[in-house]
């Protein structure tokens, strides 16, 4: 007994209840160990995805569930059953809900039952807000993950605060088609860059994304934000702007002179506004170049960028709401020239991508008025922007 105590010094915590308890088996031979059951994280994304539950038990123990919630079975266990320690791998499906859902996890042996709650979180892709930034979603196989300011799953208003940014991700072509978010002074905080490469975004399955924490992508590109580093100051919003699925793969002079130009620019605009609304959006399809490979991964080669820009004033004569984008070949040979020759009506961008911008405006504020800001002059709107 005496060595079993001394060696409990230097022992992890549940390697240590459980030989205090096989101690106590060794001595009086009557009962067993009281399992152990500690989870890695007591939530996971309602995108779906897996969390470890480490288990220690003296005897052949069991796993199941017991739903607390309508929906059932959306959770499965690697191993279900073993003896001794073990790592067990929970894996939980997509939740079709944008409530979250709770699952009891249920060890059982011979003698003892021990029990631990799961939580998942409401889904990301289902439920979408009514968030003035959002273009119009329904395409099959991507995601819709929304943030909050710690970039993590973004619930509701009462769960999860202010909100960050949102993604359209495609797991496909390994980055998203648009990223969405407001922007104002306040939203955009203070702080500094935080340079947090290679953070996996929990709102979207891990085996999804690349890791960029090595390096950049193969063949040259560089790592280039859709929602850039300086528009989220605040020490864990601006660690969110590294995750990859708010990266895509960009030529190093574009991304540091006409796209970093415009960036600046467009804090310009939002601190001439209340809050401007942001569509920051990659163009590429099926026939675009692939980048070179980080960890084994390769993504789409975006042909064309794009900001679409939505700005609300309150009491500007020349319109509350006004709007205008710009749209960018991805190419070297304009990185020195002015954003200003890219300037566009919302509705171009819309026909050049095929996507709806806005997409709750016209439900809210009428069909006529999304269509006279969508079509009216950009250089006009842009200069009103002061």
């Amino acid at each position: 007994m005496q060595k079993i105590f001394s060696w409990l010094k230097t022992a992890a915590p549940v390697a240590v209840l459980l030989a205090l308890s096989l101690a106590a088996v060794s001595c009086k031979d009557k009962y067993e160990l009281i399992p152990v059951l500690t989870l890695a994280e007591a939530r996971v994304s309602g995108s779906g995805g897996s969390v470890e539950l480490t288990v220690g038990a003296a005897a052949h123990w069991t796993l199941s569930a017991e739903y607390l919630c309508e929906e059932t079975g959306w959770c499965s266990f690697d191993p279900a059953e073993g003896d001794g320690f073990a790592t067990v791998s929970i894996s939980c499906e997509q939740n079709p809900s944008s409530n979250p859902r709770d699952v009891r996890i249920v060890i059982r042996t011979p003698e003892n039952k021990v029990s631990t709650i799961l939580t998942q979180t409401g889904a990301a892709s289902t439920g979408v807000p009514q968030w003035l930034e959002l273009p119009r979603m329904g395409r099959s196989g991507l995601i819709f993950a929304p943030h909050d300011m710690n970039g993590n799953p973004y619930i509701n208003l009462k769960t999860s605060g202010i909100r960050n940014w949102s993604c359209y991700f495609d797991p496909d072509a390994a980055i998203s088609p648009w990223v969405a978010y407001p922007l104002n002074p306040g939203l955009r905080g203070s702080g500094e860059r935080v340079d947090k490469w290679g953070e996996i975004d929990p709102c979207v399955p891990e085996d999804k994304q690349i890791n960029l924490g090595g390096g950049s992508y193969g063949g040259g590109w560089v790592r280039g934000h859709q929602l850039p580093s300086a528009d989220r100051l605040a020490s864990e919003a601006n660690r969110s702007t590294f995750y990859s699925t708010n990266i895509t793969p960009q030529n190093y002079d574009f991304n540091g002179g006409i796209w970093l130009d415009l960036e600046n620019k467009v804090r310009v605009y939002s601190a001439a506004s209340d809050t401007l609304y942001v569509c920051t959006g990659a163009k590429y399809d099926s026939s675009s170049a692939w980048s070179g490979t980080s960890r084994g991964r390769a993504a789409r080669v975006p042909d064309a960028y794009y900001k679409v820009l939505l700005r609300y004033k309150k009491g500007d004569p020349t319109g509350e709401f006004s709007a205008a984008a710009f749209y960018l070949p991805h190419s070297a040979s304009i990185a020195g020239e002015d954003f200003m020759n890219y300037a566009t009506t919302v509705k171009d961008v819309e026909s050049k991508t095929g996507e709806v911008f806005f997409a709750s405006f016209a439900s809210i504020y009428g069909e006529a008025m999304a269509t006279e800001i969508k079509t009216a002059d950009p250089e006009t709107t842009l200069a009103n922007w002061k």
